[in-house]
């Protein structure tokens, strides 16, 4: 796999990550306190995931895809169900949209294979 490829790769695991991750929410706003941490985890996930892009489906396997696909759907229903204006990140942390959209993240990781360090 090229860096190029990887990097796609890394930005997405790094979104789910993030996305699966409160204590890493909670540090993230501590860093950048005027960031909407909430409204940045659904626009990083929107930033690097583009599965019509042939670039994009040459860096996950045919399962891959299809996890990242579900986890799609599940991120756009919640981002449909919720207010374009996101709650501050403890508020929103503290709903079920939050608890659904973490454990989906978790899923889709637990099933995406780790390829090793872009550097490398």
């Amino acid at each position: 796999m090229t860096v190029e490829l990887r990097v796609h790769r890394e930005n997405i695991l790094n979104a789910l990550e993030l996305i699966a991750d409160g204590a890493g929410q909670r540090e993230y706003q501590r860093q950048v306190p005027f960031a909407s941490v909430p409204a940045e985890l659904f626009n990083q996930w929107d930033d690097f995931y583009y599965p019509e892009d042939d670039r994009f489906r040459e860096t996950f396997s045919d399962v891959e895809l299809l996890v990242l696909s579900r986890f799609d759907r599940v991120l756009n229903d919640i981002a449909d169900a919720t207010a374009q204006e996101r709650p501050p990140l403890d508020e929103f942390m503290k709903t079920e949209a939050w608890k659904t959209l973490s454990f989906a993240a978790r899923e889709a990781l637990s099933r995406i294979e780790k390829v090793g360090d872009i550097r490398a």
